[in-house]
Formats: C-alpha cells, sequence, structure tokens
C-alpha cells in the first residue's frame, strides 16, 4: 500500500454479481493502489453514509468518496475510470457525454442489472483482493 495516500472510497450494492465484478476489474486495474471499495449495508458503509449525510442510497446507486468530496452514478464511474492507468482515456472520453445521458444510460443499467447479472448473498472477492475491501 501506498504510504501518505488517502484512498478514494467506493461503495457499491453488497448483493450485486455486476458490482463485485466491478470490485474485481478495479483490484485488477488499480495499480496505484488508489481505492478501497466496502459495500452500502456493511458497517464502514453505513458510517460513512451518516457522515457524509446521504440518506438512505438506492443498491442501484455506486458513490465514490475522493478527498471528502462524493461523486455518484456516471461521475462517480468516469473518475474511477480516468484514475485507473489503462482506462484514464475511456473515463475522460465519457466526460465529454453530457451527464444527463451519461446518467440516463447508468441507471439503465442500475435498475436492470439483477435481471442482467443476477444477485448474490455475499461479495464474492477472491483472497488476493480482499485488500481493497474497506473493513
Amino acid at each position: 500500500m501506498n504510504q501518505g495516500i488517502e484512498h478514494s472510497i467506493i461503495l457499491i450494492d453488497d448483493e450485486c454479481v455486476m458490482c463485485n465484478k466491478l470490485v474485481r476489474f478495479i483490484a485488477t486495474a488499480d495499480s496505484d493502489d488508489r481505492f478501497r471499495i466496502t459495500g452500502l449495508n456493511s458497517r464502514p458503509g453505513k458510517i460513512l453514509l451518516n457522515k457524509f449525510q446521504l440518506e438512505k442510497p438506492g443498491p442501484e446507486r455506486l458513490i465514490l468518496i475522493e478527498q471528502q468530496f462524493v461523486y455518484e452514478a456516471s461521475e462517480a464511474v468516469c473518475r474511477i475510470l480516468i484514475q485507473l492507468k489503462n482506462y484514464s482515456r475511456l473515463g475522460k472520453f465519457l466526460r465529454f457525454i453530457p451527464a444527463k445521458f451519461r446518467d440516463q444510460f447508468y441507471y439503465l443499467i442500475a435498475r436492470n442489472r439483477y435481471r442482467l447479472f443476477g444477485k448474490s448473498k455475499l461479495c464474492s472477492l477472491d483472497e488476493k483482493l480482499v485488500k481493497k475491501m474497506l473493513r
């Protein structure tokens, strides 16, 4: 882990297979060790939601906390991609699309994610990825 770096925190749906795949993707692509991840319903997740006064967000929300600022939905996705070396250009490209359209697409996928990808009871990370989890 990089010393002196404040990690950005990603809050995800605890039961979403797509979100579990996102965790795997980020853990693999995050060569600079910038992110920590926790579930919206986990103990750390609930503490963070309370700290940032985020009223019970729906499970379709992806939240990024970065240097005490909160980003959600497509803006969170763009900011995450920008910080991943091999995906930075994609994140910057997506930011050129107006947020209204990005968010419409984001919520279309988010509302249908269980039907498209399924649901799991627990986040299914293998041991090499557990270091990304905020506990």
